[in-house]
């Protein structure tokens, strides 16, 4: 097991294209929010020199009133805006999902994609990917509804016992991480990959808490990098 460790990590350190479509999500995503808060206003909103005294005033009134009479005047345009980014977002984040998991699909049969194929794939199994977003994110509503339910049961028994369900979110996103693994490399549906990676992580959670640590230590220094590059547009702009 410890083999497969290494190995796994070897393969994506030495594939940096699999972090492409990662990257391109996360600038898309700043730039669509950036024009976005231009076209509500928000970005002459903040950058007003009036604002920002009053950002500095212990008193936070002034403040609330102006950001109010802003959401009001702007309204329309901030509802259509919200809508418009989770579409978006939602639909560039799924191509590109694609595009990624094709793209360790390839690495693992022993292929090898350049740079300049990678969007080739963004079409193979999308409807698949978007079938399996849908099921996470409803999953993800039940499981949160349940915790609700169970939290407001366990606070009329006694408010610590609320404590013990801090865990189940987390547990419930482990055991959904390789959903993506069994439906493109085992050739599953999404419904059955979905229920083949909750079994998984029942019989291996050690594996996949070690994967889970290794990639996000990895999203941290990219999702890193790219602040560091967003605040100084902001900085240039």
């Amino acid at each position: 097991m410890k083999n497969n460790y290494l190995q796994s990590y070897k393969d994506l350190l030495t594939n940096p294209i699999l972090f492409i479509p990662d990257l391109i999500t996360i600038v898309y995503s700043f730039f669509l929010a950036y024009f976005l808060a231009w076209y509500t206003g928000l970005v002459d909103f903040i950058k007003n020199q009036n604002t920002l005294d009053l950002l500095t005033q212990s008193d936070l009134n002034p403040i609330i009133t102006a950001l109010t009479s802003h959401l009001e005047t702007n309204f329309g345009k901030i509802i259509l805006s919200i809508i418009i980014f989770f579409i978006t977002t939602f639909l560039v984040g799924t191509g590109m999902l694609t595009v990624k998991f094709n793209l360790i699909t390839e690495i693992v049969n022993g292929k090898r994609t350049k740079l300049k194929q990678i969007f080739n794939l963004r079409s193979k199994n999308f409807y698949q990917i978007l079938i399996m977003r849908i099921i996470t994110f409803i999953s993800a509503m039940v499981v949160t509804t349940l915790i609700l339910i169970l939290g407001s049961i366990f606070y009329v028994i006694h408010p610590y016992l609320v404590y013990l369900l801090t865990p189940l979110p987390f547990l419930f996103y482990l055991g959904i991480y390789f959903r993506y693994h069994f439906m493109l490399l085992k050739k599953q549906n999404p419904l059955s990959s979905f229920k083949s990676s909750i079994n998984f992580f029942k019989k291996n959670p050690k594996h996949v808490i070690f994967v889970w640590l290794i990639t996000t230590a990895t999203l941290f220094i990219t999702n890193f990098l790219v602040s560091q590059i967003t605040q100084y547009f902001f900085y240039v702009t």
